[in-house]
């Protein structure tokens, strides 16, 4: 029987005994109002319903005993309205229910409370309005892309994320890494004090040792929304040490060599612009220009000097200082 009939109630005749008639009359009632319905809001929550719960008992007409009998919830139970227990007084009953936040559109529930000993049992049919709805958002502001080839290289992705809500309104929400490549490790931090952009942070599990760059894509996600990032990391590259050496010519006391060495053969064609004091006082110094050719490993070079001059490398640059198979190390001896 519904609350709208304010109460649901029964009674046993068990017994009469010579002139003697005993009775226990059960009452279960919504106790504030005597609607049947009941709306809450969007946000959930707990809410406190108070009912009506008693047990007479009557002999000749007259009342002995009461006492309250308590509840439990009959009906079948749903994911966003959940019982949250029952606080017995003295007559009555608070019932609480456990509502979640609605983020869809509104929905209802009919909740059975049934009395304890009577199975007496009255049904509050409860509406929650719709709430506000989120669809997600993420994009990517900046990176330093591609990844560097060694183990522990590292890089760094920008992206902005939040939620959008059906009012208007943004909501922080943090990026999720769905997926990444096996071959880096990624974590995400908020940028400072900046609403609603995050840092990536992507760090080279492994050497890259394929020989050419590795591809793979970083799925973000945020709310509804996703973003997918390709990633690449670049090949390892070795270490080619390269020497450049000056000496007097042991046949002439006017000319010297210089000796450009690697210890692989390059993968590019390498200039060197050298710096070089080529006579007897320390400001007689001249630009000379050599190469070392793609392939090889030696530029063998000579140049004239003042007679008596001690030849040596004031200062150098070079380039390329890296390509994509080696990182060049220069070094004066």
């Amino acid at each position: 029987m519904g609350i709208g009939l304010q109460y649901q109630s029964s009674f046993y005749k068990p017994k009469t005994l010579q002139n003697m008639e005993e009775k226990t009359l059960f009452k279960l009632a919504r106790a504030i109002t005597n609607t049947g319905t009941d709306t809450v809001s969007s946000e959930g929550g707990t809410v406190t319903y108070r009912i009506t719960s008693l047990k007479r008992k009557l002999v000749n007409g007259k009342v002995v005993s009461t006492s309250t009998p308590s509840c439990t919830l009959g009906s079948a139970s749903v994911s966003w309205a959940t019982w949250g227990g029952v606080t017995v007084g003295d007559g009555y009953l608070d019932v609480k229910i456990n509502y979640s936040e609605n983020t869809g559109s509104s929905r209802s529930t009919t909740l059975i409370f049934v009395q304890n000993e009577s199975n007496n049992k009255i049904n509050l049919t409860v509406t929650q309005g719709s709430g506000v709805t989120y669809s997600g958002y993420i994009k990517m502001v900046s990176n330093t892309l591609p990844l560097g080839g060694n183990k522990d290289d590292t890089a760094r992705i920008l992206v902005m994320a939040y939620l959008n809500g059906s009012d208007g309104s943004k909501k922080p929400e943090t990026p999720h890494v769905g997926s990444a490549p096996d071959w880096c490790s990624v974590s995400v931090a908020q940028v400072g004090t900046l609403e609603n952009y995050y840092m990536l942070s992507l760090t080279a599990l492994s050497s890259n040792q394929t020989g050419a760059n590795r591809s793979e894509h970083l799925f973000l996600t945020c709310g509804d929304a996703n973003l997918s990032i390709p990633v690449t990391q670049l090949p390892f590259k070795i270490t080619a040490n390269i020497t450049i050496s000056v000496s007097k010519s042991p046949t002439s006391n006017t000319s010297a060599g210089c000796d450009i060495r690697s210890d692989q053969l390059v993968a590019s064609e390498i200039t060197f612009r050298l710096q070089i004091q080529y006579g007897v006082s320390s400001g007689d110094v001249k630009e000379y220009i050599y190469t070392l050719a793609k392939g090889s490993a030696i530029s063998r070079n000579y140049f004239a000097i003042q007679n008596s001059a001690n030849p040596q490398v004031v200062d150098y640059g070079y380039s390329p200082q890296e390509d994509s198979k080696y990182i060049y190390s220069v070094s004066v001896i």
